[in-house]
C-alpha cells in the first residue's frame, strides 16, 4: 500500500506556483535596467531607515505563503519566486505553463498583462492573484484544485 502511494505521487506532475515580486536587491549586473532608485537595502541619509520598507512587508507575507505551501504540499509543488523587473525569466516561464499545462493561449496572454505587477501568484499558469497578497487558503484550494484534477485524469 505505501509503495503503491509513493509510486502515484512520484508519477504525478507537480503543481507549479510562481510568486511574483520585487527581490531585495537587483541581481544582474546592468546599471540601469530593473534598478530602482533607492533600492530596499539602501539606507535613509536622514533617518537611517531603509526605503521601500513596502517591498520588505511583501516579501514577508509572500515568503509565508510560500513557506506554508512547501509545508502542506512538500514536493506536490515546484515554487518559483520572480522579480517583475526580469522580463524574460518572467515571460519564459509562463510560456512553460502554458505549453505545459495546456492553459489557452488567450488566457495566458491576459494572465501575463494582468499578472505583470509587483505582487501576482499563479498556480499552473493561472492567475490567482494580482495587485495584493491573497489569503493562503485560496491559494491552497488552487492547488488541491490542481491536484484533484491530475488524479482524475489518471
Amino acid at each position: 500500500m505505501r509503495l503503491l502511494i509513493f509510486w502515484e505521487m512520484v508519477a504525478m506532475e507537480k503543481v507549479h506556483v510562481l510568486f511574483v515580486r520585487e527581490a531585495e536587491q537587483q541581481m544582474s549586473n546592468s546599471g540601469c535596467c530593473g534598478r530602482l532608485s533607492g533600492d530596499l537595502i539602501n539606507l535613509s541619509e536622514v533617518t537611517g531607515e531603509r526605503l521601500f520598507r513596502e517591498r520588505r512587508q511583501i516579501m514577508e507575507e509572500m515568503g509565508l505563503l510560500y513557506r506554508r505551501l512547501d509545508e502542506q504540499f512538500g514536493e506536490q509543488v515546484e515554487l518559483d519566486v520572480i522579480d517583475p523587473r526580469n522580463i524574460i525569466l518572467f515571460v519564459v516561464v509562463l510560456w512553460r505553463q502554458w505549453r505545459r499545462k495546456k492553459v489557452p493561449l488567450s488566457q495566458m496572454l491576459m494572465h501575463f498583462s494582468r499578472g505583470f505587477h509587483t505582487k501576482a501568484i499563479f498556480v499552473n499558469g493561472e492567475l490567482v492573484a494580482a495587485g495584493e497578497i491573497p489569503r493562503y487558503d485560496l491559494i491552497a484550494d488552487k492547488v488541491l484544485q490542481m491536484l484533484t484534477r491530475q488524479r482524475e485524469r489518471k
